[in-house]
């Protein structure tokens, strides 16, 4: 279920049942001549929609305008690049604002450069400062030294940001080549024009061998976005 389409008392129950809140996380990028820009978003959000038929979850509105660092293109591609600082301050008081609602479990899940990249890192970094200063309010100072860890449990499992494509998937990933695209085939076809990948020049991330965009094929993406999904229900069951 969607956090945007929830009515106050179905918010709630998923509280009080302790419903996992999914965040999607990406950016706008250029992904090549055949794919749309906010690709990395709607991978997320598409795969979490799934998730939920599942398992009970809350699914909330994604971070669409992430880091980029114009790595593939400027803007005049249709690349969008956000401060990394801002962007992680303003994270860090989204994520404030859905511990506030009372959610125990909060998972940021992440298709864009990975947890190591820029926006990974500030997901990270906020999530980390959110626990610390959430655990000193609670426990007081020195929570940590005062009593061991069985006592007071892990006092960093409430908010976790986690990469889209579990290790466990055995899914590889790329940027705009066979796998995204099989990806976006597979979930949102309508958004994949693969005639495109006829028309010009492509760049080296839609022609490398082994992983060619135009191998792509919706086959291939449904295999291996249920993989994903596969894993990531197993990781929120735990």
């Amino acid at each position: 279920m969607r956090l945007e389409n929830m009515l106050p008392r179905q918010l709630k129950h998923a509280i009080d049942e302790n419903w996992p809140l999914l965040v999607p996380a990406g950016c706008i990028e250029n992904h090549g001549p055949h794919m749309a820009l906010g690709n990395d978003t709607i991978l997320v959000r598409e795969v979490l929609d799934r998730v939920a038929e599942r398992i009970p979850c809350v699914i909330a509105p994604a971070f669409w305008y992430g880091v980029t660092g114009y790595a593939v293109s400027g803007p005049d591609e249709g690349t969008m690049d956000m401060d990394t600082d801002v962007f992680g301050h303003y994270a860090k008081e989204v994520l404030r604002a859905f511990l506030e609602m009372g959610f125990q479990k909060i998972l940021v899940v992440i298709h864009h450069q990975g947890t190591g990249g820029p926006e990974g890192l500030a997901l990270q970094r906020a999530a980390g400062q959110l626990m610390f200063e959430k655990a000193v309010a609670e426990r007081g100072r020195g929570w940590w030294g005062e009593h061991p860890p069985e006592t007071h449990g892990n006092a960093f499992s409430t908010l976790r940001v986690l990469d889209l494509i579990r290790p466990e998937s055995g899914v590889g990933g790329d940027h705009a080549g066979f796998y995204e695209t099989a990806f976006l085939l597979y979930l949102r076809p309508e958004l994949v024009n693969m005639n495109a990948l006829g028309e010009e020049p492509l760049p080296w991330f839609c022609t490398r061998d082994g992983d060619r965009s135009e191998d792509a094929t919706v086959e291939e993406g449904k295999r291996m976005v249920e993989a994903i999904i596969g894993a990531l229900v197993i990781e929120l069951s735990k």
